[in-house]
């Protein structure tokens, strides 16, 4: 089989935080204002916590199906970066293996999930290293 490069997953992860905008529309939430102001939380025909919900499903089943056991390095590094680095950046919060909601994310708390320090891109730079 191909190796696959974790720069795929990198990638995946960075155009979804800037084609949906997910920083602004996070800042303007925590605000209450800013151009993404009404149709904030509106995505796939629903709106509000629910649009959030379906967005993180989605979000999570493209993370599970990634495949990690074709990365450098085979089963071992795969498995270590699924669920070493990537599930745990959703615990208390949505079951990743399941892809079942817990507590849930609000759009600030899923923003910092991906991308503050120690979240997941922080996470999938360093195993890149």
């Amino acid at each position: 089989e191909e190796v696959i490069r974790l720069d795929v997953l990198i990638a995946y992860v960075e155009e979804e935080i800037a084609d949906k905008e997910l920083c602004v529309r996070a800042a303007d939430a925590l605000r209450g204002d800013g151009p993404f102001a009404d149709s904030l939380l509106a995505g796939n025909g629903v709106y509000g916590q629910e649009a959030v919900d379906r967005y993180v499903f989605q979000l999570v089943q493209k993370l599970k199906e990634f495949p990690y056991l074709r990365l450098l390095g085979g089963r071992e590094a795969g498995t270590w970066v699924r669920d070493e680095l990537v599930a745990p950046c959703f615990t208390g919060r949505w079951k990743f293996y399941s892809n079942q909601k817990l507590r849930g994310f609000d759009l600030p708390a899923l923003v910092k999930t991906l991308t503050s320090e120690n979240g997941l891109l922080d996470r999938l730079y360093y195993a890149k290293r």
